[in-house]
């Protein structure tokens, strides 16, 4: 009897069924199960971690998930989505030499120890950063370090660089990624179901028989394939924004890095729907002057108490009757809560900081509030409300 074809390696901080990190779990799982498929032989080695609130495990154990071998190694201790995984390096001396390891991530413990481990044995791997691979958001200086000493040499020294889409590309040349090991590889998508079309959508919305379709799947955020639904959305007629608009169901949009993509997506689209919402709103003055000139709802958050916000335009300059507040739960708790998980009961610290910077009445704030989103949301909200 023949071996497998290929012994392939996944080193990832979270693997199925941790659902709650996100697509890259789901991506992982297929491209593991469809390797199974052609005769590889697949091992995981990943924390067992589910989501940010429950305790890692505190035993490691194998499992078998679609013929991949995963190893949930024992997780004590955590920071955020990162787990510490004491009992990788045992682990790693004990699986069979692979062929090529594939890293899903950048900057944890899992992958940092399992490229290193590579380089010394001299085995090809694939780095996947899954967009973490420029420094941003929060903590950047801690990042640029961690690159410059503990991570030194793991973009340098991967066979080949796989990222998502030409957007992440220059991300990771800018960011100093070598050019030439570079890999767009779009998302996989699951198969469709084997059903026949029976058009009722179609004749819901009026679209025509003959008229193309349009499915997108993904978040409006840079890199995340905005800019493919800006192409659909100039040469085809529109998909979600026209079922929106169709269902009088008002749109919310969360929008990240994106403000030139999101401006150009209200100005061509945003008076087709009966209400816009920018979640979690963190714009720049264009997006602030795109939304109001199409009545847009902006919707803040937790992020508005922390020391590093920067207001896009001056608080009291914003309509009162297009302002919302909301938690963003279970991330973007508020200050003094800051770094907890973020519960709904603490909406009303990202009111009193809206009020504040407003100079204006809490009270009268709220009621204001209160009223944009009954507006907005009508009838369901009022019966959660009652």
């Amino acid at each position: 009897m023949t071996g497998p074809e290929l012994r392939v390696l996944f080193a990832t901080p979270a693997y199925w069924p941790a659902t709650a990190f996100g697509g890259p779990i789901w991506v992982q799982r297929e491209l593991a199960r469809r390797l199974v498929e052609r005769g590889h032989e697949v091992e995981v080695v990943t924390t067992s971690l589910l989501d940010l609130h429950r305790r890692g495990a505190a035993r490691s154990r194998v499992e078998v998930v679609d013929g991949a071998h995963v190893h949930y190694l024992a997780t004590p201790v955590r920071y955020r989505w990162m787990g510490v995984t004491p009992s990788l390096p045992l682990a790693l001396r004990r699986l069979p030499r692979p062929d090529a390891v594939h890293l899903f991530g950048f900057r944890d413990v899992v992958t940092t120890t399992t490229a290193s481990w590579a380089r010394m044995r001299r085995i090809p791997y694939v780095l996947e950063p899954l967009g973490m691979f420029r420094p941003r958001l929060r903590k950047v200086r801690a990042k640029q370090a961690f690159d410059a000493t503990v991570a030194r040499g793991i973009a340098s020294g991967a066979a080949a660089i796989v990222v998502s889409s030409s957007v992440e590309r220059d991300d990771v040349v800018a960011s100093g990624g070598p050019r030439d090991r570079i890999v767009v590889r779009g998302n996989g998508f699951p198969e469709p179901l084997e059903r026949r079309p029976d058009r009722r959508l179609r004749l819901r919305l009026g679209i025509p028989p003959e008229a193309p379709l349009v499915l997108y799947v993904g978040r409006l955020a840079s890199g995340k394939g905005i800019d493919l639904l800006l192409r659909a959305l100039r040469d085809l007629p529109e998909a979600q924004l026209a079922l929106a608009a169709e269902l009088r169901r008002p749109v919310v949009i969360h929008a990240r890095q994106a403000d030139d993509d999101l401006v150009a997506l209200l100005r061509a689209w945003g008076d087709r729907v009966p209400a816009l919402i920018l979640h979690s709103f963190s714009g720049g003055p264009p997006l602030v002057a795109a939304g109001r000139a199409v009545g847009a709802y902006f919707s803040f958050s937790g992020m508005i108490t922390f020391k590093n916000w920067r207001w896009a335009a001056p608080p009291a300059e914003w309509p009162s009757d297009r302002l919302l507040v909301e938690t963003d739960a279970p991330y973007l708790a508020p200050v003094p809560h800051r770094g907890r998980r973020n519960e709904p009961a603490f909406v009303r610290v990202v009111a009193q900081e809206l009020a504040r910077a407003r100079g204006a009445d809490p009270e009268a704030l709220e009621a204001d509030l209160s009223a944009n989103a009954r507006r907005v949301f009508g009838p369901r909200l009022e019966r959660v409300l009652e």
